[in-house]
């Protein structure tokens, strides 16, 4: 703290620091040159004696000797009488700099500098994790480029790649034409209404057989968790028409369930449409997550396969085309491919490196280096292509996220986090102290009796 602006209270303890480090400097002194003193003296006594042919007794130690313990009451003076001799002697402003020596403010600096690099070489990324990164990114970005999405580029048309057809091809397997027939029968919702039938009373502009799935929000796979438990339990359809607005009625018919059936009817109803198919053998499945809130937004123009739309159009003209959620996990796959590697690498390398260490930062990092590749990928398909059906939003998402996080590290946390670590270590140094000043308390005071003036 500086002269300037040091409070009542510090300037008294920065006296009374001042005056017993005086003190002890000066006894310490003093007692040095006693001791030299001393010495000098035995060594000529001993040489005398010596001369005079003189045989020096050899000390030896008696075990067992009762020293009596006569001394008096141990005298203290109170913080109060303390402070005011104190007060006395330096009547000056003082600050915590004059009682330290230059020396010792080096030191001390040398030593704060010191924690600084410790804690900078804890948080530090090496040339393996930038590799590591790298690889992993570029390995999802041709993941993207050639599974995710199949690029013509002749027509610039973009349609879905390897990945969701395996994934469709998983839930033929997982989920055949009985069990779905069976999952439909048991799990039956009042949102899941085709048409504007008399079942309800306000027309839903656009509804119909094929993209009433992306309407209904009941048939989102995050939002259905939501708006789909809400319909559950009044009987209602909560839906998006063409205008973009949200319509929320009554369903002729329904009756409202408990929660817990809700949360089982929902995702019951979910997973017989998630392979879902039309009369014609085309899948449709269920929306990839969150993409029908953008019918909400009916503005703009965006060509699409030759022809303009506006965004919420374009979002349900692209779910009718394979944007939906089997789509969304083929895409999600490059970015949780990213996430994997990454957090086996930094586990295997802190198991087996010594002076490494895992830390949340390091990881968000790395995860934002190479997600950053894999988006960059994904921007570029969709500039070369200017097709809106090459956007991998899960990756965009994605990096968005760890940009947040490793801006906000580097302006905010990392400071925050390096004042906590030195604290944390000087801290440390100040029980460590105490408890020395204590046990040697204990050791000469023992128990004498202590008597404050």
């Amino acid at each position: 703290m500086s002269k300037s602006n040091a409070t009542t209270s510090e300037q008294k303890i920065n006296k009374v620091i001042k005056m017993h480090d005086d003190d002890l400097r000066s006894l310490e002194k003093s007692m040095a040159s006693n001791i030299n003193s001393i010495d000098t003296n035995i060594a000529e006594t001993e040489a005398l004696l010596a001369e005079l042919n003189y045989d020096i007794p050899k000390v030896v130690k008696k075990p067992n000797i009762v020293v009596s313990n006569n001394i008096g009451p141990i005298v203290v003076d109170k913080w109060d009488t303390i402070a005011s001799k104190a007060e006395s002697r330096y009547p000056e402003t003082v600050s915590i700099e004059d009682v330290f020596t230059k020396e010792e403010l080096s030191d001390n600096h040398e030593f704060m500098v010191n924690l600084q690099n410790q804690f900078k070489a804890l948080n530090k990324l090496d040339k393996w994790d930038y590799t590591t990164a790298g690889i992993v990114g570029t390995i999802a970005a041709l993941m993207d480029f050639f599974l995710v999405t199949k690029v013509n580029l002749k027509d610039g048309t973009v349609t879905p790649g390897a990945l969701k057809s395996g994934v469709e091809k998983l839930w033929d397997k997982v989920l055949p034409p009985n069990k779905v027939a069976l999952l439909e029968a048991k799990y039956k919702v009042p949102f899941d209404i085709s048409t504007n039938t008399s079942k309800i009373s306000q027309e839903v502009l656009g509804l119909n057989p094929k993209t009433h799935r992306f309407q209904s929000l009941g048939h989102d796979p995050i939002l259905g968790f939501i708006f789909g438990i809400k319909d559950l339990l009044r009987g209602e359809l909560t839906a998006i028409d063409g205008n973009g607005r949200i319509i929320i009625q009554n369903v002729s018919g329904a009756k409202g369930k408990s929660f817990i059936e809700a949360v089982i009817t929902e995702f019951g109803h979910l997973l017989s449409d998630v392979n879902a198919k039309n009369p014609t053998g085309m899948k449709l499945s269920v929306p990839a997550s969150l993409t029908p809130l953008l019918q909400m937004i009916q503005v703009g123009s965006v060509t699409y396969n030759g022809k303009a739309y506006t965004i919420g159009d374009l979002s349900k003209r692209m779910y009718y085309d394979g944007y939906n959620f089997n789509h969304f996990i083929g895409m999600s796959i490059p970015v949780a491919l990213i996430h994997i590697v990454i957090h086996i690498y930094m586990a295997l390398r802190e198991m087996f490196s010594e002076d490494y260490s895992r830390t949340k930062h390091k990881s968000d990092i790395l995860l934002f280096v190479a997600n950053s590749i894999l988006c960059a990928e994904n921007v570029g398909k969709l500039i070369v292509t200017e097709n809106p059906f090459a956007i991998n939003y899960v990756s965009w998402i994605d990096t968005a996220k760890y940009a947040v996080r490793t801006l906000k590290y580097v302006l905010v946390d990392y400071h925050l986090e390096q004042i906590d670590y030195i604290q944390k270590i000087i801290d440390q140094e100040f029980a460590n102290t105490y408890k020395s000043v204590e046990n040697t308390w204990n050791r000469v005071c023992g128990d004498k009796q202590i008597v404050y003036l």
